[in-house]
């Protein structure tokens, strides 16, 4: 019997390790308050090693509402690292906060391949970033931010207990 605990909390460590490994960490996104101009976001991409940002199309809804938009160029290119301001306003075609929540996207073609800690991955289609408000808030704070993730086909939320 205890045996077979070992090898099943073994087991559900290394599933764990696993699915923690498939969510690769590629930057931030900031809510940094509003202007008469619209919301502003401070996006930061640091992709890993191994990790292109090139061929993936970026969203960013604002309680639902948004598009796609396109990277402005590097900052850098040796390690790749985006740093830009983001200004959402109803007039192009985003909610003005303050928001409830924020979803930075990256679509990706099928089968889209990339290398991550010396391991091979393939990009879901659409890989979701969300920035929601702090516990006991209604919405958005200044200041307040998110990690954004590119996931990989695998990639499962593990949830003890169910």
């Amino acid at each position: 019997m205890v045996r077979v605990l070992g090898r099943a909390w073994g087991m559900l460590f290394l599933l764990t390790l696993w699915a923690a490994a498939a969510e690769i960490p590629i930057g931030t996104i900031t809510y940094l308050g509003d202007t008469t101009g619209g919301s502003v976001f401070h996006i930061v991409l640091n992709p890993p090693p191994g990790v292109s940002l090139a061929g993936l199309a970026p969203s960013l809804l604002t309680d639902g509402n948004g598009h796609s938009f396109a990277l402005p160029a590097p900052i850098s290119q040796d390690p790749l690292s985006y740093n830009f301001l983001l200004v959402t306003a109803p007039s192009n075609g985003f909610s003005r906060c303050p928001c409830r929540s924020v979803s930075l996207l990256f679509a990706a073609r099928p089968a889209t391949k990339l290398e991550f800690a010396n391991k091979k991955f393939v990009l879901t289609r659409i890989s979701a970033s969300v920035l929601d408000p702090m516990s006991g808030k209604r919405f958005l704070v200044p200041q307040q931010s998110a990690t954004i993730y590119l996931s990989t086909h695998g990639h499962k939320n593990v949830v003890l207990g169910q």
